[in-house]
């Protein structure tokens, strides 16, 4: 099998590299005392033993200047393959004298620099930036044709459509440009990481705000609105010193001057940033069902059967998506701890693409469910009237004066936060009709 999936790795003997002559000791090189067991011919002495039976990769001998220092091998040192997956290489001295070796090795797949694992991220990332341009494109077009009726939430949706494209772009381009030149920009691949944290911090807090009922049952969030924001800088705030502590564990030791404990000390401090953001997700977790949760009883108790649709489906959209997470986290741990893995080394990029995927679907069934409409303004300040009811039988969830004030925490009816009368209202209303409803309010007549 592919040694290269085995948690064991390879044992050069059994790609054919080398002889192994019993107790532990190998012959690698072709010499007078292997000439003489037989082990190899005299027109391979000084050379790497290969068993031609066994080893499929690719073998070259590269000329050393023997007296002089010097370039060694020219053109002759460009190797080639033909075969895909995993690639390791490796630098026989069978001379008599040492060799002192200074330079890079590149590597170049048929498609470029990138290595062939990451190609198919690559793609993901590109069809991603389409998707998101086009959700980007008509979100922004249909704020634009209903302007006068939108609302907060829509401003909040657009960013994270925005911040989700923006992420996509600067990964494709830094995957991009490492393709095609062989070398990562920083600035790119370090713009990629801070819109990614972003992404995830505002994200959190968009589906805490439409759990909360904000364009259904509420106008405003009131205090609560601030918390969340506070929220997303402290998230955004560990996050990224998480990722940098680990980006700087991880250094290229050829271009870092870190030493080992320096970077061992760096993974155990980005372990600490990473216990915290999951205290974080466990938090806003709990605050989200725990909001979704209260929304749905309201509309329940309400019999506000329409926005009760909404909050319905959004409950289902985020089971949906927990339950991929789980799954696909365990498919993960099943791929690493079997020998062989399950995917192989072009397939793994799955393992992280999965997770652009799942949240894009949860982004773009919240930007369907929440879209801008002629009738946004009116959906989040008035209520459903029960079928065959009374007029008088409508509840408001305040009655107040003019100067007395709802608490920010508690849901509020209409434009005013409750500062206006009813006749207000009923003005303010004329000739709105409840989606699905059949209903029609015109003059306080009901038809």
């Amino acid at each position: 099998y592919d040694c290269s999936r085995s948690g064991n790795g390879c044992e050069l003997h059994d790609l054919g590299i080398g002889l192994s002559l019993g107790d532990g000791e190998s012959a690698w090189c072709c010499s007078q005392e292997t000439m003489d067991l037989g082990l190899c011919s005299s027109g391979m002495r000084g050379k790497l033993m290969l068993d031609s039976d066994i080893f499929s990769g690719t073998y070259i001998s590269i000329y050393v200047p023997r007296y002089e220092i010097g370039k060694p091998g020219g053109s002759a040192a460009i190797m080639r393959t033909h075969v895909s997956g995993k690639q390791f290489m490796f630098i026989a001295n069978c001379g008599n004298t040492d060799v002192s070796m200074s330079g890079t090795a590149a590597w170049k797949s048929k498609h470029g620099y990138l290595p062939g694992y990451l190609w198919g991220e690559l793609i993901l990332f590109a069809i991603l930036t389409i998707l998101y341009a086009v959700l980007l494109a008509w979100y922004w077009y249909k704020m634009n044709k209903f302007a006068e009726h939108n609302i907060d939430i829509h401003k909040w949706l657009v960013l994270t459509i925005l911040i989700g494209a923006l992420e996509v772009f600067f990964k494709a381009g830094d995957f991009w440009v490492w393709n095609e030149d062989g070398e990562r920009f920083d600035s790119i691949t370090y713009t990629g990481v801070l819109l990614g944290i972003m992404k995830r911090a505002i994200s959190r807090g968009l589906i805490l705000m439409v759990s909360l009922g904000w364009g259904v049952v509420r106008d405003t969030l009131g205090n609560k609105l601030g918390k969340i924001r506070l929220f997303c800088v402290i998230y955004i705030a560990i996050a990224a010193c998480q990722d940098i502590f680990y980006i700087l564990s991880m250094a290229d030791p050829a271009l870092s001057s870190l030493s080992q404990e320096e970077e061992n000390t760096f993974k155990n401090i980005a372990s600490i940033f990473e216990l915290f953001t999951v205290l974080l997700d466990v938090f806003i977790y709990v605050w989200i069902f725990d909001a979704l949760k209260a929304t749905i009883q309201h509309l329940e108790t309400m019999a506000q059967h329409e926005k009760l649709k909404i909050m319905v489906r959004l409950r289902s959209i985020i089971y949906v998506s927990i339950a991929f997470a789980v799954l696909w986290s365990l498919f993960r741990f099943v791929n690493y701890s079997t020998t062989p893995n399950i995917l192989s080394m072009d397939q793994v990029w799955a393992l992280n693409g999965a997770w652009e995927v799942n949240y894009f679907f949860l982004l773009f069934c919240v930007a369907i469910l929440w879209r801008p409409n002629e009738r946004s303004k009116e959906f989040a300040y008035a209520m459903e009237l029960p079928s065959g009811g009374d007029f008088d039988d409508i509840e408001f969830e305040h009655t107040t004066d003019a100067n007395e004030m709802p608490e920010d925490d508690d849901l509020r009816w209409g434009p005013d936060n409750g500062k206006h009368d009813y006749d207000e209202l009923e003005g303010s209303l004329d000739g709105f009709a409840m989606v699905k409803t059949g209903l029609d309010i015109d003059n306080g007549e009901m038809s």
